[in-house]
């Protein structure tokens, strides 16, 4: 009996033209909602503003210099003696170099020397006919020249988080290095890319040139302290070094990073894709109301 009653309660797989034939009879919803779906997608793609890239290529100003010197390489184990550490340490500055630049100290420093909190945090869109900005009235009244943003919001905290996600740096191959910015206006985005290079490039100039004062002053007190001639004459030798350290690393203007292609204010767009998202909104529609179709006839069965 449970046998008969299993038997009569199964139902063979649905063939291929049933469900095709079923999903053609719901055709008329999935239109409706491929329907829907591009509009709304065609509303938010047109009402949301373009995005600009800014971007530099540049190569370690260090692998354009060759190596260090021959009496660098033969002064280093001696500096290592004298507590200094090795003098030929270039191949670790453009690594720590690209991981200062992503760190809260430099990026809050870089945007208070540029003022650049409205520019990062207020700025909604850019016309290029025009040539004018508009501002996120939620966020900055650019009547009173003020932010309008609860009290309790830290404006820095904000901006570093945004200059944080939208600045990119990638390696080319050959050992280059890509730096882009995005934002709703080309002339920030091309403004903050070529100032973080010349700031990241600085900074990293007069911490080596504050090194060099510190290891010359090092070296001169300990020359005070021993007579013994042969000392004297390697303290001499990496006083000399050092000073020549100092006075090459005084005159690079681009210290760190060589510009190879200097950021420009970029002519076109590089976002939004306005079609593609209509295009995949009809699409991702189109799947949901087949998978609403599937669920219909599975219930109808």
């Amino acid at each position: 009996m449970l046998n008969k009653e299993a038997h009569h309660n199964y139902l063979p797989p649905p063939e291929l033209s049933e469900v095709i034939s079923s999903l053609w009879s719901f055709k008329i919803y999935i239109i409706i909602l491929c329907f829907f779906a591009a509009i709304a997608s065609a509303f938010i793609a047109i009402n949301t503003p373009n995005i600009y890239r800014a971007e530099t290529l540049l190569a370690p100003t260090e692998s354009l210099q060759g190596q260090g010197s021959e009496v660098s390489s033969q002064l280093g184990g001696l500096a290592s003696l004298a507590g200094l550490g090795g003098l030929d340490n270039k191949g670790f500055k453009t690594e720590v170099a690209q991981a200062r630049i992503f760190t809260k100290d430099f990026l809050y420093q870089f945007i208070n020397n540029h003022d650049l909190l409205v520019n990062i945090l207020a700025i909604e869109s850019w016309d290029k006919e025009t040539n004018k900005i508009t501002y996120n009235d939620d966020i900055y009244d650019s009547e009173t020249q003020s932010f309008t943003l609860p009290e309790d919001k830290n404006l820095h905290w904000l901006a570093y988080k945004v200059l944080n996600d939208n600045l990119i740096i990638s390696k080319v191959p050959g050992g280059l290095i890509n730096v882009a910015y995005e934002h709703p206006s080309p002339i920030v985005a091309q403004y903050i890319v070529e100032h973080i290079i010349k700031d990241i490039n600085q900074l990293m100039q007069n911490y080596d040139i504050e090194q060099a004062n510190n290891s010359i002053e090092y070296l001169n007190k300990k020359l005070t302290q021993t007579n013994v001639a042969d000392m004297k004459t390697v303290f001499y030798r990496l006083i000399e070094e050092q000073t020549k350290n100092k006075m090459l690393t005084e005159i690079k203007s681009e210290y760190i990073f060589t510009t190879l292609d200097p950021a420009l204010v970029p002519e076109e767009k590089s976002g939004p894709r306005r079609a593609l998202i209509v295009a995949v909104s009809v699409i991702l529609a189109g799947m949901f109301g087949c998978f609403l179709g599937l669920i219909r006839f599975y219930r109808a069965r």
